[in-house]
C-alpha cells in the first residue's frame, strides 16, 4: 500500500510531516491524547499506515511534535497579547491572561504539553527549546512588574518567576478542571480572572532583597 498522492499532493520537503502534526493536534483536542495512534492519523491523512514512521519513530515522537506546536502557539499567543498594552503592569497581566485563556481554549493540548510524558529533555530537543521559550515569556511577565532598580539578584528572580508561574499555571488548571465557581457571563468571567491575576501580580514586587 502506498501514499495516496493523487488525493493528497504534498511536497517532498516535509509537507506530510506538518500535515500529520496538524491532524494529531485536532484529534487530541477532540478526543484526548489517549485516542491518538499513528495508524489513525495515517488513515485521516489518506496515506499508508507505515508512512508516518518516515517522520516519527513512535507515537511519543508524534506527541512530542504536537506538544512543541502547542508551546510555540502559546508563545505566539502571549506575544500577541502585549502588543496593544502600554504599561508594564498591563503587559504582565496580558501575558498571564493569554496563558490562562490558551489553557481554557485548548485544554487537552495544554495537559499534554505539561504532562509527565516528556520529562527527558534530551530526547526531544526541539520540544525542549519551545518549552524554554514559553518559560521565558512567563518569567518576563514577572520581570515587567519590577523596576530595574528594585530587581533582586538572579537567584531571587528565578524563585519569584517559578512562584508566580506556578500560581498562574495552577489557576489555569483549576479553570479547565471546572473547580472554580465563576460568575455568569463572559465579561464577568474575564473580570474575575483578571482580578485574580492582579492579586498575583502584587506579589512580585514584594519579593525583594535587602
Amino acid at each position: 500500500m502506498t501514499e495516496t498522492h493523487k488525493k493528497n499532493p504534498r511536497s517532498a520537503g516535509g509537507g506530510l510531516r506538518s500535515e500529520l502534526i496538524d491532524i494529531a493536534v485536532h484529534m487530541i483536542e477532540a478526543d484526548g491524547s489517549e485516542a491518538l495512534s499513528l495508524r489513525r492519523v495515517a488513515r485521516k491523512a489518506g496515506v499508508s499506515h507505515m508512512a508516518p514512521y518516515r517522520h516519527f519513530d513512535s507515537k511519543n515522537a508524534l506527541l512530542a511534535a504536537v506538544a512543541e506546536t502547542g508551546f510555540r502557539d502559546l508563545v505566539s499567543t502571549m506575544d500577541a497579547a502585549v502588543i496593544s498594552e502600554k504599561s508594564d503592569g498591563l503587559k504582565s497581566r496580558a501575558i498571564g491572561l493569554a496563558y490562562v485563556q490558551f489553557a481554557r481554549l485548548r485544554p487537552a493540548l495544554f495537559r499534554l504539553m505539561f504532562g509527565p510524558l516528556f520529562s527527558d529533555e534530551t530526547r526531544f530537543p526541539d520540544l525542549t527549546e519551545a518549552m524554554r521559550l514559553a518559560k521565558d515569556r512567563s518569567f518576563a511577565a514577572v520581570s515587567l512588574l519590577q523596576a530595574a532598580s528594585d530587581r533582586p539578584d538572579g537567584n531571587q528572580i528565578e524563585l519569584t518567576g517559578v512562584a508566580i508561574w506556578s500560581l498562574v499555571h495552577g489557576l489555569a488548571n483549576l479553570l479547565i478542571d471546572d473547580q472554580l465557581d465563576l460568575p455568569a457571563g463572559r465579561e464577568a468571567e474575564e473580570a474575575y480572572i483578571e482580578n485574580v491575576l492582579d492579586i498575583l501580580g502584587r506579589i512580585a514586587p514584594a519579593n525583594k532583597t535587602g
